[in-house]
């Protein structure tokens, strides 16, 4: 599910943090099923003074950090009860979780700023490059990680090693689902000519408990899918996928409160024989391209 409202992630509250003003030509927004990300480019101030700001007791200052991470103006604020006699009073939200790290995501050394926050089911992914007198916003994403809830950071946000030595990939990674089905796509971006650009995406996790296989009367099935990139030497990569349809009898119940933790079982335990299909990197076109079919794995593949 999309959760970053198209037209304007930032509002008017952030003019004292960033300067709506485009400082460059906006690229379109990437979407991929559930994953979405904004291009939109502005100076921002220094990373560490909006962390600084996220965890403020001032409200003022924790509106204008939360717009400048991405969250919407209508879920910066949430009523809050001071007792539980008193009147409910509209207060802004303080983030669970706040992760602040750095990366070389581009072709050079200059390292980019990714800062993630967690506001309740809510998670927001800011990225920023270091320009001569600041620092300059250079995209940001969010999702509903309703079905991620128990590695919410972890899930959502990942750096991972880039073919060049030194340099990073930053992975995203938005679930979505309901009524007994549930998928998650991932994403890896780097810093390209300005811009975050894609350099492979694909569905990540699969889960359907909605099918019913032979027999009479047809017994109720759960079908997994999981699938995981890695990169290796030379810039070649691999895209690792392997499937399970299961009987419900065969396997341990899917408990709905840990649904997430029943599933992620499941994949490790269930999902046999997994297939690999090797990647090449890119450098002109500065993505991952496929380079041959999909095979059984080996050993040293998974």
């Amino acid at each position: 599910m999309r959760f970053l409202p198209r037209p304007s992630l930032v509002g008017g509250a952030a003019l004292a943090l960033l300067t709506l003003l485009p400082t460059r030509a906006q690229q379109p927004p990437i979407e991929i099923e559930q994953l979405y990300i904004d291009r939109k480019h502005a100076d921002i101030a220094a990373p560490e003074s909006i962390v600084r700001d996220l965890r403020s007791s001032n409200e003022d200052l924790r509106q204008k950090a939360l717009a400048v991470v991405g969250v919407p103006e209508v879920l910066r604020r949430k009523l809050t009860y001071e007792n539980p006699t008193s009147m409910p009073v509209l207060a802004t939200v303080k983030p669970e979780q706040i992760e602040l790290r750095y990366a070389a995501l581009g072709s050079g050394d200059l390292q980019q700023a990714i800062l993630a926050i967690q506001v309740g089911d809510n998670g927001y992914v800011a990225i920023a490059t270091p320009k001569a007198n600041g620092w300059e916003l250079v995209a940001q994403s969010g999702c509903w990680c309703k079905y991620d809830m128990t590695r919410f950071l972890d899930e959502l946000v990942e750096i991972v090693q880039a073919p060049e030595p030194g340099r990073f990939e930053l992975v995203l990674r938005a679930s979505g689902g309901g009524s007994g089905l549930s998928s998650q796509n991932e994403a890896h971006f780097r810093l390209f000519r300005g811009d975050m650009k894609p350099v492979i995406s694909f569905q990540s996790r699969y889960a359907n408990a909605n099918l019913h296989g032979s027999g009479t009367p047809p017994a109720p099935v759960f079908e997994i899918e999981r699938r995981w990139f890695h990169t290796g030497y030379e810039g070649r990569g691999t895209l690792v996928e392997g499937k399970a349809i299961l009987k419900f009898d065969s396997c341990p119940p899917i408990e709905l409160s840990t649904f997430e933790g029943s599933v992620r079982d499941l994949e490790s335990r269930h999902l046999g024989v997994l297939s690999c299909r090797p990647y090449q990197w890119n450098a002109k076109a500065f993505q991952y391209e496929p380079a041959g079919p999909s095979s059984p794995c080996s050993a040293s593949q998974k």
